[in-house]
């Protein structure tokens, strides 16, 4: 007789504390539909065998709106941690992540950024390297380069406007 009981109580546990949104709303939704039909027909027979039907139709349907809204969630906490990071960055860190975006990428040269002094101050450089936003790099071609964060950078093209670069020069005709 224990055994029943604890095997009840456990089962009972088990529905209530699960953890799984689709199963809560499969186990919400098959109860309602059990209860409509056990209303209706009169037939509890009906309604259990509606809540044995239900139950898995409904977690398979609620499944991919749960991970759907979970994705959406975490984009939006990612979305609002680089805001507030973006929001927090000083002038001359601000300055240098603006002209990454005005260069078009989230890498540039050491002869680009000597170039454009203004444009890529340098405590705004060592600010973001210290962050760890920031890497002093090489390309392919053997070059030094700084690689801006590629999340920071893509946030910052939403929110930064003003010219692009300098148009590139023409093609060298064959």
């Amino acid at each position: 007789m224990a055994d029943d009981t604890k095997r009840r109580w456990s089962l009972w546990q088990a529905i209530y504390e699960e953890r799984s949104a689709a199963k809560a709303v499969a186990t919400s939704v098959a109860g309602s539909v059990g209860l409509l039909t056990y209303s209706v027909r009169d037939d509890w027979a009906m309604g259990v065998w509606a809540v044995v039907v239900a139950f898995p139709v409904c977690w398979v349907a609620a499944e991919p709106v749960r991970a759907r809204l979970q994705e959406w969630s975490q984009k939006r906490r990612e979305r609002q941690r680089l805001k507030s990071l973006f929001e927090n960055l000083g002038d001359e860190e601000r300055t240098v992540v603006e002209g990454f975006v005005r260069l078009g990428g989230c890498s540039i040269r050491w002869g680009e950024r000597n170039r454009r002094g203004d444009e890529f101050p340098a405590n705004g450089i060592d600010s973001l390297t210290s962050r760890g936003l920031l890497e002093p790099s090489a390309n392919i071609v053997g070059s030094e380069t700084f690689v801006l964060d590629e999340d920071l950078f893509e946030y910052a093209k939403t929110v930064v406007s003003g010219p692009l670069a300098d148009p590139p020069e023409a093609p060298i005709p064959f």
